[in-house]
């Protein structure tokens, strides 16, 4: 497994815990200690799956797409990482 599934699980916690705001890809690369690309990727793939989504503009940001009651760590799994859940 790659580090990917751990990094969008922080991701959508830190998302998560103030999901009145939209969060920057820099803001949470600075809280992660990873490059902003990175993040940009995550959140893409996570946005696909519809589990976050992205605003333009100034003000803009990473927010949850759905409750976060209703994100599995399932779904974040199938979002971001290539392979099987159980082998």
């Amino acid at each position: 497994m790659s580090s990917r599934f751990a990094l969008a699980t922080q991701i959508l916690t830190v998302i998560g815990s103030q999901p009145d705001r939209p969060h920057r890809s820099e803001d949470l690369a600075d809280w992660a200690g990873t490059n902003p690309v990175v993040v940009r990727r995550l959140l893409q793939m996570l946005g696909r799956a519809g589990i976050t989504q992205s605003h333009l503009g100034k003000g803009g940001g990473a927010t949850l797409a759905r409750s976060a009651a209703e994100i599995t760590l399932a779904d974040v799994y199938r979002a971001v990482e290539d392979g099987e859940l159980l082998a």
